[in-house]
């Protein structure tokens, strides 16, 4: 089954890209071979290590789980602690 994302992708490569598809094993696509490397390297079969502290939310990158409080739950950095009780393996 393919998202609705992943066709809103396609579009946009074949409008900027001159057709051409950047798609990882997993079967996403990105616009950019940039983009896919980024992807490869940060997202696609790694686990999510940052849990939330204020819901089932988890995230790769402690950045990502901090923009997600501030954004989300409305809380201010200065308000939670990221470092290792928000790390879970």
């Amino acid at each position: 089954m393919i998202r609705l994302r992943t066709l809103e992708c396609v579009i946009d490569v074949l409008k900027t890209e001159k057709g051409k598809l950047f798609i990882c094993s997993c079967n996403k696509v990105y616009k950019t071979e940039h983009f896919l490397k980024h992807h490869k390297m940060f997202e696609c079969g790694k686990g999510r290590f940052y849990k939330c502290p204020h819901c089932a939310s988890k995230f790769t990158r402690k950045y990502t789980l901090k923009t997600h409080v501030i954004m989300k739950h409305k809380a201010r950095s200065s308000d939670f602690d990221l470092d290792a009780d928000a790390c879970v393996q």
